[in-house]
């Protein structure tokens, strides 16, 4: 009977073993695979983000289609509609989390940081509360009042705009991208004369209206109508499906707004977006939070489909006084929120003359000055040495009594990569960091060298000290603004001032010519 047992013991023991052996061969030789395809730089072929909606919002849209048709099919109610939305995960940020000590502590979490941005929940009127409409999962009774994770990260959106002044009494307001309502509902309950445009997905709109419809049953909500434009004329919500975004031309918006969504779209649906704020009507104000400094693997299928999306910063022109910046700002910086893309916030209005932009103008260069002197910009600037000793550059750059950085230097994106091992990476998180600094100073005045230093500072950013030590080839991760402030035709050929490392020119065009 021992002897048995033994046995059986030590057939388990081998048969752990060979699972483990098995298990360190597969692991292994997936890895290698990976790094030679990586390595090789020879990417499979691209994939185009060719659905109407993107990638990223086709399916949620056709699943909530499907939904709404069953539900109207079955007759079902206005709340459990909402739900049956809701339950989907794609417009409420914890919808299917069922841990309650979780979102309980990421509610504390974002209870304490309001009150520290100068909001104490506590002292809010009564109403200013999540509606009980919202599945009862995502709910927590808090601070004498019902509240929610969105419904607090909404109430630090408002509490920012409020801050800077830009809801005027009687605004009007527009919201890209609306989700399921919380934030149009929390500007009307501050904001009751205000007027408050919800443009989105048909299919979103929908539960929208249903969420709305329940909080203020006597509201006029209307959908505007391209073929009777003034019959929403009087409505205090004004719903726009995106097909007929077109035809609504001639407003004057007091406050745009648009959290997340932005970073979720191809290029060419947020092209539109800013035509219909600038051109096809006007805009005073903005508040933008969305994804930045995304990385993209250039060996992913995707890869062609996610440069040709999230470009939405490069589009806050020269027209805007920045108000405030901030990257991973408020509640997206909360510890709990883990699975959160980096992002940036930038709240701005349109200057209110040249004088004033004038004004921001010579501000910005003086602290672009600045920035130019900083370490990681040194290591790039190519000076009148001999372009194949790196060391006698930098020696002699830096023994310039005065260095001067301006529009006609040379800046050598590959030094980069020589200095990986010594140089962080400099994204600071607010208006004092180098990425701000360089970015508003080439919106505001068009300036070559810090467009080139912004491109350098954000290579730094995903650059991985990691190389083929046999080739010197480093891994192939970039982040979309990368690509965003290189150029629009997959290389960087547009600037002769900037000498680029030649695989990412290669890599570029190979993606962009599959």
């Amino acid at each position: 009977m021992r002897q048995w047992l033994r046995d059986i013991r030590q057939r388990g023991a081998l048969r752990a073993q060979l699972d483990t052996y098995r298990h360190a061969f597969e692991t292994t030789a997936a890895d290698r695979d990976r790094l030679l395809r990586e390595l090789r730089h020879d990417p499979p072929p691209q994939t185009d983000d060719d659905a109407g909606l993107g990638r990223y919002w086709q399916k949620p849209t056709d699943i909530h289609r499907d939904i709404i048709a069953a539900k109207a099919h079955d007759g079902g109610d206005g709340p459990a509609l909402f739900r049956r939305l809701i339950d989907t995960g794609f417009v409420l940020q914890h919808a299917l989390v069922r841990n309650r000590a979780h979102i309980g502590r990421l509610i504390d979490w974002q209870i304490t940081h309001l009150r520290g941005e100068g909001l104490d929940v506590r002292a809010l009127p009564p109403e200013i509360a999540e509606l009980n409409i919202l599945p009862a999962h995502t709910l927590f009774e808090t601070e004498g009042r019902i509240v929610g994770t969105d419904f607090l990260r909404f109430l630090e959106y408002l509490h920012v705009v409020e801050r800077h002044g830009l809801v005027p009494a009687g605004a009007t307001i527009v919201e890209i991208g609306a989700g399921y309502g919380g934030l149009a509902r929390l500007l009307k309950l501050r904001h009751a004369p205000a007027t408050i445009y919800l443009l989105d997905i048909y299919e979103t709109l929908a539960g929208a209206e249903l969420y709305l419809r329940h909080a203020w049953p006597q509201s006029r909500i209307a959908y505007f109508d391209p073929s009777a434009p003034q019959a929403a004329a009087d409505a205090e919500f004004v719903l726009c499906r995106l097909e007929d975004a077109d035809a609504l031309t001639g407003q004057t918006f007091d406050l745009a707004i648009n959290t997340w969504s932005f970073g979720e779209m191809p290029n060419r649906h947020i092209d539109r977006w800013f035509s219909f704020l600038t051109e096809a009507n006007s805009t005073t104000a903005v508040f933008f939070t969305n994804h930045f400094m995304m990385p993209i693997c250039l060996e992913s299928p995707t890869a062609r489909a996610q440069l040709r999306s999230a470009r939405w910063l490069p589009k806050i022109d020269g027209r805007w006084d920045i108000l405030e910046f901030a990257i991973h700002p408020g509640v997206h910086g909360c510890g709990y929120w883990r699975h959160f893309q980096q992002g940036a916030r930038v709240v701005a209005r349109l200057f209110a003359n040249q004088q004033e932009r004038r004004r921001a103008a010579e501000h910005a260069e003086r602290l672009a000055h600045d920035t130019y002197l900083e370490d990681w910009a040194q290591f790039s600037v190519a000076v009148e040495t001999p372009a194949a000793d790196q060391s006698a550059r930098r020696a002699a750059l830096l023994a310039r009594p005065e260095v001067r950085i301006d529009d006609s230097t040379v800046i050598d994106m590959t030094q980069a990569e020589q200095v990986l091992g010594i140089v962080k990476d400099d994204i600071r998180n607010g208006m004092d960091g180098a990425f701000f600094r360089l970015w508003n100073h080439w919106r505001l005045t068009g300036a070559p060298a810090s467009l080139r230093l912004l491109r350098v500072l954000l290579y730094l950013k995903w650059r991985p000290a990691l190389k083929n030590p046999q080739t010197g080839v480093p891994y192939t991760v970039i982040s979309g603004e990368d690509y965003q402030f290189g150029t629009l035709d997959g290389g960087f050929s547009d600037d002769s001032g900037l000498i680029v490392p030649p695989w990412l020119s290669s890599k570029l065009s190979a993606i962009f010519r599959q």
